[in-house]
C-alpha cells in the first residue's frame, strides 16, 4: 500500500515538470510584451501625475508598487 502511494506521488511529480516547462516557456515568450507595457504604462501615469489631478497618496502607492516590480 505504502509503494502505491509512492508511485502515485512520483507520477504526479514528474507529470508538474512537464508542465512547469511549458510555464517557462510562456513566460520567456511574453515577458519582453509585459515588460514594454509596464514601461509604457509608467510613462502614462507619469504624464498624468504631473498634471496634479492625482492625489499624493496615489503617487506614492504606484512608487511601491515599482520598487516590489
Amino acid at each position: 500500500m505504502r509503494s502505491l502511494i509512492f508511485a502515485s506521488v512520483a507520477a504526479l511529480s514528474l507529470a508538474s515538470c512537464t508542465t512547469t516547462g511549458s510555464i517557462d516557456s510562456a513566460i520567456q515568450k511574453n515577458l519582453p510584451q509585459v515588460c514594454s507595457a509596464a514601461a509604457t504604462t509608467h510613462s502614462a501615469f507619469l504624464i498624468v501625475a504631473s498634471t496634479g489631478n492625482i492625489k499624493a497618496r496615489t503617487i506614492a502607492r504606484r512608487g511601491c508598487g515599482l520598487v516590489g516590480s
